[in-house]
């Protein structure tokens, strides 16, 4: 650490130490919590909107890693299948997650893998 940094843990600087950036020590947290299905990602989204707040929904990781490891052949059709653990953390390590703004319809896109699975992921079914 530089001194800046101990000092100030605010404080950050790249690792050529010659610009630094002053980054708050806290950032606003906002946690949704309810029963699948009761709307608590269209409050957060809407939430977000009128805050200019970036979102994140942990929701649709959740769903993500779960297609993928059901894909992968590591969960059953039901989710009894023993998963192998090594098997699920180099699965979630191989994944590239991005969500990206649709312009054209206003929603997030999830991007795996260079794959779009926003339909797979918000479908229930």
């Amino acid at each position: 650490m530089t001194a800046p940094e101990l000092s100030n843990p605010s404080v950050k600087t790249d690792s050529a130490n010659q610009q630094s950036q002053v980054l708050p020590e806290r950032f606003p947290v906002i946690c949704i919590d309810g029963p699948s299905g009761a709307g608590k990602g269209t409050v957060a989204w809407r939430l977000a909107q009128s805050l200019d707040y970036q979102l994140l929904d942990s929701g649709a990781l959740y769903r993500i890693v779960g297609l993928k490891a059901f894909e992968a052949g590591l969960l059953g059709a039901d989710g009894s299948k023993t998963i192998d653990e090594a098997a699920l953390l180099q699965l979630t390590q191989s994944l590239d997650i991005a969500f990206e703004l649709n312009n054209t319809s206003g929603r997030i896109d999830i991007i795996v893998n260079d794959e779009r699975v926003g339909e797979q992921v918000r479908n229930e079914t």
